[in-house]
């Protein structure tokens, strides 16, 4: 065994152990069947946080639908046969006679559900506070792959394959599910899917192929060009329009990236890919029939069709920025209209999927009261209690975002908002 083979095999031992033991929320299965949903982990035991301690730091209040708290209270999957964990987001002053708009949030690979509880919901109920968003329902399902052991949280991508019909479980379990629990208004202008990393591949893929079902697509640091590389097969190489090729190697140990913590450690794609995709000449056609830089071509995305956000950083440890690059050139080439927000010093993390998500928020509001002019600005500030407003109105993690280009956001120096070109 040469040197180069050994340090990857090493790399992954690594990566099992931090992942184990420090960042990536293990699940062990708490039955031998793989078809379980349970979860057993030293990780998952200390760090499911207390939804009683989350809701008393919301205005609005998260609903449990998992069995992370003691309870199950899972929904059941006809697409999948499978009991599914989902969070559920409800505003202040909830009425369950009014119909709400629906946020549909999916997490990125090696999670679950629980990063909606870390990454999201704060900045979400905060946005609803200041009235920078109209009051909506938000749902956060667990997409992950059950298996009776891994590493970490293996994503199923969404799509309807060797391990399930997940595509399926999106768009008739999830939303069957929740229009029938929640009074949901039914036009698309009012529906939202987002997702960070392997969640904005699936809000962009499904948003695509479902404009029934959802107007507003969010990618955060997302996956929206999953063949990227260079013409040489390089996936870690800048984007340039003029040597944009297709990744040629799907072999277990080929490197995709480097999990950013503790330490930088390589990322195989046997662990990323080969799950729901397969490898070599049973992954490519997939991944091309699914991937979003090549269905705006095939789907014919016209500009004005979807309201389209992205944000993403320049230090991305496994060259998102490229991927998101290159379909931005796609977009232009096509005369689609997408706002942007972008940060020269962000990584592919969790704190970077936090301070993003303020501004798009906002922007969120902007478009969701231009769509739908009877949601009122201040519809939420009415429904909260005066002393809690006062007391979270002044965030500096909620802002109005100038419809000026080259914006600078008043957080980050680093970070550029460049807004949509104006009212749809």
């Amino acid at each position: 065994m040469d040197g180069p083979v050994r340090r990857l095999l090493a790399g992954v031992l690594l990566a099992c152990i931090a992942a184990n033991l420090v960042a990536a929320e293990v699940r062990v299965e708490t039955t031998s069947n793989p078809n379980h949903g349970g979860k057993s982990s030293l990780w998952h035991l200390m760090h499911v946080e207390s939804l009683d301690d989350l809701n008393c730091q919301l205005a609005g209040c998260v609903v449990d639908l998992t069995e992370n708290h003691g309870c199950d209270h899972r929904f059941w999957s006809e697409a999948l046969g499978l009991p599914r964990d989902m969070y559920v987001y409800l505003p202040p002053g909830y009425d369950q006679n009014r119909a709400y708009p629906l946020f549909v949030w999916v997490h990125g690979f090696g999670g679950d559900e629980k990063q909606f509880t870390r990454q999201v919901v704060r900045a979400l109920d905060q946005a609803i506070v200041s009235g920078a968003l109209p009051p909506i329902i938000a749902a956060a399902p667990d997409v992950s792959l059950p298996c009776w052991w891994r590493p970490w949280y293996q994503g199923s991508w969404c799509i309807n394959g060797q391990h399930g019909s997940w595509e399926d479980y999106i768009i008739q379990d999830v939303l069957g599910f929740l229009t029938k629990l929640f009074k949901i208004r039914p036009e698309p202008e009012a529906h939202i899917i987002a997702g960070w990393s392997m969640g904005g591949f699936v809000a962009y893929n499904l948003g695509f192929k479902y404009p029934q079902h959802f107007r507003h697509l969010v990618g955060i640091y997302p996956n929206l060009n999953i063949r990227y590389s260079d013409r040489d097969g390089h996936w870690s190489k800048d984007f340039d329009p003029h040597n944009l090729g297709w990744i040629q190697d799907l072999r277990w140990g080929h490197c995709i990236g480097y999990y950013p913590k503790p330490y930088p450690f390589p990322v195989p794609a046997g662990i990323v890919y080969w799950p729901a995709w397969g490898h070599g000449d049973q992954a490519f056609p997939r991944m091309e029939q699914e991937n979003p830089y090549e269905l705006l071509d095939r789907l014919n995305i016209r500009d004005g069709q979807f309201n389209l956000y992205i944000a993403y950083g320049r230090k991305d440890e496994y060259n998102v920025d490229a991927q998101v690059d290159s379909f931005l050139h796609k977009a232009k080439e096509r005369g689609i209209d997408v706002w942007v927000r972008f940060n020269h010093i962000g990584h592919h993390s969790s704190p970077y999927v936090n301070e993003c998500m303020p501004d798009v928020f906002v922007e969120l509001g902007k478009s969701l009261r231009r769509l739908l002019p009877d949601l009122r600005p201040q519809a939420a500030a009415d429904c909260v209690p005066q002393s809690h407003n006062e007391a979270n109105a002044d965030s500096t993690g909620v802002q109005q975002v100038s419809a000026a280009h080259n914006h600078r956001s008043a957080c980050p120096d680093a970070v550029l908002i460049l807004p949509s070109r104006g009212d749809r």
